[in-house]
């Protein structure tokens, strides 16, 4: 057996060596080129319909204004309630302001209410933000009144941001987002 052993290893070298074969026998895997063009033709379509939107400058300025005039309302509340001032919402066309009473209990709403951060709280709205609400103003209590009759709101108050709409609860005061 030894010697059928060596036979076969001396048939082995003395015969010549194979040449490697190119052939791919495995599976193939990647993209067609028609898959690839599909593709490529999606995200042109995405391409044209969404980053107008997704980058319109207008609608991230709009939804920061409103934001900002949320926080805005809350604060004012909260003033409102720890000063035991009268707190009053001032809404134009372009833009708010906060102010209280001149005098704590009484008088007109002329001393305008600083900012945390510094500066005062006449606001404008950026170019193209359009801002509709009625005026309002918040007792000692934190409920939201009118300022041109004194009297409690009964009905929520809106405030008209571009497409959004803030909320005034009647009882509570509770400013949100729509």
């Amino acid at each position: 057996m030894a010697a059928l052993s060596l036979h076969s290893t001396r048939c082995k070298e003395a015969r010549p060596a194979k040449r490697a074969s190119f052939r791919w026998r495995g599976k193939v895997e990647g993209f067609t080129l028609v898959e690839l063009i599909t593709v490529m033709l999606l995200m042109g379509v995405l391409a044209a319909v969404a980053a107008p939107r997704f980058f319109g400058v207008n609608r991230f300025e709009e939804r920061g204004f409103a934001d900002a005039v949320l926080s805005a309302l809350r604060f004012a509340q909260k003033v409102a309630v720890s000063s035991g001032c009268d707190t009053e919402v001032d809404f134009t066309a372009t833009g708010y302001r906060l102010v209280q009473r001149a005098a704590c209990g009484s008088g007109a709403f002329t001393r305008l209410l600083p900012k945390p951060g510094g500066g005062n709280y006449p606001t404008q709205a950026p170019g193209g933000v359009t801002l509709t609400g009625a005026d309002l103003y918040f007792d000692r209590n934190g409920r939201p009144r009118d300022p041109a009759s004194g009297n409690a709101i009964t009905a929520p108050s809106t405030v008209t941001i571009g497409s959004r709409t803030l909320r005034v609860e009647p009882e509570t005061g509770y400013p949100h987002a729509t």
